[in-house]
């Protein structure tokens, strides 16, 4: 029989007892024969805030840290629990690692795995990664210099700087040629009409970037006699992609939409302070 076997259960977040509606919050690991105690959470939580209205995050994230300040107890004083932890591994992890309070908390049946490597800790952070991997990905997709991301930052620039622009700026600007319909975030008139359009190139492969380029070109190309008869110029804020090995990616798209044929801007974002600093300077001498 093979004694070097491990437990772990997944911690839950329970929204509603009564639905059973239930989402993972973290996963626990005992390793008896090491003598261990392992806990893995997201840092973050923004899975549930945004799932639940009434969600609350600082108290969740309280309990955590209680959990994972509990685990390194038993690890560094195994022998002080371990008869309790040998007997009946449930009612320990429910007594010793959820405070009574943490109602909307619970550990899942125990489950039962063989340890066949030497690295414990490896096999607990693979089986971390199994489950919340894709939390993992949404936490950092939802950090990414995105469309939103650039409109946002804009929008906080220019408030910044005057609240009374606020009114003046045009949004949800729809465009159109005989060929396409095309939107725009913001527009603000000058001597001509601009229209923002936000670009993110902070992307994940160098065909991802090379395919939005050229796609835009191709919207933009297509509103070149529009511009003409409407006195448009396009003023196209861009941010660049986190990963250093798809600058030169970036670089290439930068020069394809400079060769866009119309009247355009492109902004990148650290010039983006400028950039509203230019809206309000013209919107307020009007």
């Amino acid at each position: 029989m093979n004694t070097n076997i491990f437990t772990y259960s997944l911690l839950r977040y329970v929204h509603s007892a009564s639905s059973g509606e239930a989402l993972n919050v973290g996963i626990l690991f005992i390793f008896p024969e090491q003598k261990q105690v392992i806990f893995h959470a997201p840092q973050k939580l923004s899975r549930l805030s945004h799932t639940y209205q009434n969600f609350s995050e600082w108290l969740v994230k309280a309990h955590l840290k209680g959990i994972k300040q509990k685990v390194q107890q038993v690890s560094s004083d195994w022998n002080l629990f371990s008869d309790e932890i040998l007997k009946d591994q449930r009612t320990f992890i429910a007594r010793e690692f959820l405070l009574e309070d943490a109602t909307a908390l619970q550990f899942s049946d125990l489950r039962v795995g063989v340890l066949d490597t030497d690295d414990f800790n490896g096999l607990a952070k693979s089986y971390y990664e199994l489950y919340f991997g894709d939390y993992e990905e949404q936490e950092q997709k939802e950090h990414q210099r995105n469309e939103k991301y650039i409109s946002q930052k804009l929008y906080k620039n220019i408030i910044a700087k005057s609240k009374d622009v606020e009114q003046y700026l045009q949004k949800d600007i729809i465009v159109e040629s005989p060929e396409l319909t095309l939107k725009f975030e913001y527009a603000w008139q000058n001597l001509q009409k601009h229209l923002v359009k936000p670009l993110a190139f902070d992307l994940e492969t160098e065909e991802g970037i090379q395919e939005k380029s050229a796609r835009n070109f191709g919207y933009l190309t297509l509103l070149n006699q529009t511009a003409k008869d409407k006195n448009y110029t396009f003023d196209i804020l861009v941010s660049r992609p986190s990963s250093r090995n798809l600058f030169a990616s970036y670089d290439k798209a930068l020069r394809v939409l400079e060769s866009v044929p119309t009247s355009k801007k492109i902004i990148e974002e650290p010039q983006f302070d400028d950039y509203s600093g230019e809206i309000v300077g013209h919107i307020v001498r009007r």
